[in-house]
């Protein structure tokens, strides 16, 4: 899965230091990623090939996280650096750097290099959406010594979110099948499981027997705990369950929420490698291969 990047070791400690040539400098624009292009695939860019670019930005770098000895930062926004500097990114004034999406980090290369992009955009999203107090309203400051925002007025302090959310793989054993879903109105077209986010309140176990009645009108047992991943592109922490059906089979599709919900055999089950790092492709394909 995505977050598997070993041998490399994730260190999410918060340690701020000065950056190095070798370190990475992340910078986005309205959840964009900037992407070096000086070569045939994209890469994160370094600390050597952004400083000319950010001068009088380097020391108001944010520190994020390293990886292995390498460190990552992040220019606070684009806006700083083109008051700065006079530079403009938005009109292609900049050469060997291009903003991308986020949906890259799916496919990237090194895959560990992908983890950290993907990371770094979880975290630039929370910075983003923190810069004024929500208690007083007055702009909020980094914290000296943790991964925090504080207010300097009334003391507040928030910390990066993270959200839970459910996926679960629901069994019939009567007749070997799970049920796959594909979403409504949305440009992420491949088949899925049934998945929500927890609400206030709520165990995982009552987020996955709300879930699935929501979405398929099904009653399901014996919930088990499979696997989790941290999934930064939502905020979440994906724990995922394998459930048996419990009574009738037939589905009551929730149109607003899903396109398609359908029972699948094993030898049914599409491969479906470009999503080989998600959560989703890892239940399903334990299923297709006869491990659950």
């Amino acid at each position: 899965m995505l977050q598997d990047i070993a041998p490399h070791q994730f260190h999410n400690e918060y340690t701020p230091r000065s950056p190095k040539n070798d370190d990475i400098v992340m910078t986005f624009h309205h959840n964009q990623p900037l992407f070096y292009m000086a070569h045939e695939t994209p890469a994160l860019p370094t600390f050597a090939q952004m400083k000319n670019l950010i001068p009088t930005t380097c020391e108001k770098l944010i520190y994020l996280f390293e990886i292995d000895q390498i460190g990552f930062f992040m220019v606070p926004t684009v806006k700083a650096m083109e008051e700065d500097d006079n530079i403009s990114f938005k009109n292609n004034q900049v050469t060997d750097f291009s903003f991308g999406s986020m949906r890259e980090f799916r496919h990237f290369k090194p895959v560990w290099m992908g983890f950290a992009g993907v990371s770094a955009g979880q975290l630039y999203r929370w910075y983003r959406s923190n810069r004024f107090c929500g208690v007083c309203g007055h702009p909020m400051e980094l914290h000296d010594t943790e991964r925090a925002m504080h207010c300097p007025v009334c003391g507040y302090v928030d910390y990066p979110k993270i959200c839970p959310a459910i996926i679960v793989g629901i069994i019939d054993p009567a007749t070997d099948r799970i049920m796959l879903t594909k979403y409504a109105n949305r440009t992420f077209t491949r088949y899925a499981l049934i998945a929500g986010f927890t609400e206030f309140g709520e165990t995982l176990e009552d987020t996955v027997h709300r879930e699935v009645m929501e979405e398929v009108g099904l009653k399901v047992k014996n919930i088990r705990y499979y696997k989790n991943q941290p999934w930064a592109f939502s905020e979440s922490l994906l724990v995922g369950f394998f459930a048996e059906l419990d009574g009738d089979s037939s589905i009551t599709l929730d149109t607003n929420e899903l396109a398609v919900g359908e029972w699948k055999k094993r030898e049914e089950i599409p491969d479906d490698e470009e999503n080989s790092l998600s959560l989703t492709y890892t239940m399903m394909k334990a299923f297709k291969d006869g491990e659950v």
